[in-house]
């Protein structure tokens, strides 16, 4: 077991560490490497990224890892092969947060800051990630809690991703890239934009695919724009997003920070390209959209184009939006034992409750909703 004084990294926060804790990290391939509890150092990340992990290592995070300046891809704790041509593969990774966290500084907006990155890698476990913030000085430097791209087989448990810079970028989980059976357990953002963001949109991922990914109990609160947010642009080309599940999930978006959003937004952009959403759940759990005061945003809670193949079952919603759903295109859209509530006086009305359009063969349980407004339909075509 190494820690960082074996490489002479200076503790308290006031030096850049990142040299020592680079060696570190380079020169422990299957070891275990402890940030002790109590003990905190600063990095400042440079055109060769930041903390460069390797297959077989096991890193303990029981003490706090500053970060100031970032870098192009902005990731603080990332596969060593992240820069390497092709990049490698890694295997048999686990990050374990003990007491400790990943804390982005206060600094002006520069290069993009980014918390842990699992990237290129078969079978990994990251248990109760933290990954904290203050606010961007400028809207230009996004601010991500953690990425997952091009890995499979993995395990994030517990948790607490709470970067929020107030605007746009600032978001919780990202999934890119080919992806594939990944189980979210526990988790909990507090994010400045996407809690949850899966999708298609670097060309640099083309006709890529995310498929059976599970978040179980977890808590999704994101200040803006959207908690679960499934996209495919034509940028990612045939891009495939298929068989996600939220199992007994919190989903709240509050504050609006952005002046738009919606707690869960799933749009297939580029249908022409081939792309495809489809078999995607909620089961369980509630969402919760919450307008302050003052605030001048009229959105409904769940926005669906062109994704196949939904069910929401036995899931609670509370809004103040009059209308519940707006789904275009969707087929095979099931809805069980869905339950609304309205919370705040409307300020525009709708004629429906549930707007569906060119939806093919749906399945809709309405017991459990009730209009928003006298004379309202519960669904129109």
């Amino acid at each position: 077991m190494l820690t960082p004084s074996d490489f002479g990294a200076r503790q308290g926060g006031n030096d850049n560490s990142l040299p020592a804790l680079r060696k570190l990290f380079s020169q422990t391939r299957d070891q275990t490497i402890v940030i002790p509890e109590g003990e905190v150092y600063r990095i400042d990340c440079d055109e060769n990224g930041g903390l460069g992990y390797r297959s077989g290592q096991r890193i303990i995070i029981k003490g706090k890892i500053l970060v100031g300046r970032g870098w192009p891809s902005g990731h603080t704790l990332h596969p060593a092969s992240l820069l390497t041509q092709p990049a490698l593969e890694n295997c048999d990774i686990q990050i374990r947060f003990q007491g400790g966290r990943i804390e982005f500084l206060d600094v002006d907006a520069g290069f993009p800051r980014k918390g842990i990155c699992i990237a290129n890698t078969r079978q990994f476990q990251v248990w109760n990630p933290t990954v904290t913030g203050g606010r961007a000085r400028g809207p230009s430097q996004s601010l991500f809690s953690m990425e997952i791209r091009d890995s499979s087989d993995g395990l994030v448990n517990s948790g607490q991703l709470s970067v929020r810079s107030g605007y746009q970028g600032a978001d919780g989980l990202h999934m890119l890239g080919n992806c594939s059976r990944i189980v979210v357990t526990a988790l909990t953002t507090n994010s400045g934009d996407d809690a949850i963001g899966i999708t298609h949109e670097v060309g640099k991922w083309k006709d890529a695919t995310i498929s059976d990914i599970v978040f179980r109990s977890c808590t999704l609160r994101c200040e803006a724009h959207s908690a679960t947010k499934l996209l495919c642009v034509k940028s990612g080309g045939k891009g495939i997003i298929r068989d996600i599940a939220f199992e007994n999930c919190d989903f709240l978006i509050d504050t609006y920070a952005l002046g738009q959003g919606a707690p869960h937004i799933w749009q297939n952009r580029a249908q022409n390209e081939g792309a495809v959403i489809e078999k995607i759940r909620i089961k369980g759990g509630r969402t919760r959209s919450i307008l302050p005061p003052d605030a001048l945003v009229h959105d409904t809670p769940f926005k669906f184009y062109d994704v196949d193949d939904i069910l929401i079952e036995d899931h609670e919603v509370t809004h103040f939006s009059p209308r519940l759903m707006e789904a275009f295109q969707c087929d095979r859209l099931t809805i069980s034992n869905l339950r609304n509530t309205l919370i705040k006086p409307l300020r525009s009305p709708s004629p429906s409750l549930l707007v569906l359009k060119d939806c093919l063969s749906p399945m809709l349980d309405t017991k459990g909703l009730r209009p928003t407004m006298v004379g309202q339909r519960l669904i129109s075509n």
